[in-house]
């Protein structure tokens, strides 16, 4: 997972900031995640870079069956404003103080799956205190040992406590849960 906040002082902003999950079964396949950054340049919108990232993995996977999901987002860290752009990924989830955390709608197919497609962008401010949470489908979907899937309501509330936490602090208390949650199984993503 990776968690997000807006910077304290006036710092540069930062880069693109992704997660990204790949499946396929070749033994040269290396994450997209790799590539995508090679793909960006200062005037490349997480959309456009998406759509390459597209590109690359269907020129490479051919007949391998390959996809990834990602989402990807350019962060100024100074105001907290960010353009994310979403290739399959589970949606985002922003918390604000006094708010209760939302997922943010952002939809979009897998990479390398499918016809061509063009992905969007969607505008966001995380305000000061503020936490955006990305993860994979391994953090919802993991089961305990009598079959009860994690669910989004165990890391909503433990977003909705993170006001005065960094975030290590929240990756390693959401962590401390979803093992909890396990109580010694394995997680099968």
């Amino acid at each position: 997972g990776v968690v997000a906040r807006p910077a304290t002082s006036d710092d540069d902003p930062a880069p693109h900031t992704l997660t990204e999950k790949c499946t396929g079964h070749s033994a040269d396949r290396k994450p997209a995640a790799a590539h995508a950054m090679r793909l960006a340049d200062g005037n490349a919108t997480p959309p456009r870079i998406l759509e390459r990232v597209d590109r690359v993995i269907r020129g490479t996977s051919v007949g391998n069956r390959q996809f990834a999901t990602m989402c990807l987002i350019c962060l100024e860290e100074a105001t907290g404003r960010m353009l994310l752009s979403n290739a399959g990924h589970p949606f985002p989830m922003l918390a604000a103080p006094n708010e209760p955390p939302r997922e943010l709608d952002v939809p979009g197919l897998p990479l390398g799956q499918g016809p061509s497609r063009r992905y969007r962008d969607l505008e966001v401010t995380i305000p000061r205190g503020g936490v955006l949470l990305l993860y994979s489908d391994g953090l919802n979907e993991a089961l305990d040992p009598a079959g009860t899937p994690y669910g989004f309501d165990r890391s909503r509330k433990i977003l909705a406590e993170a006001v005065a936490w960094n975030a290590a602090q929240i990756l390693e208390r959401l962590m401390f849960d979803w093992r909890r949650h396990l109580r010694g199984a394995a997680a099968a993503d």
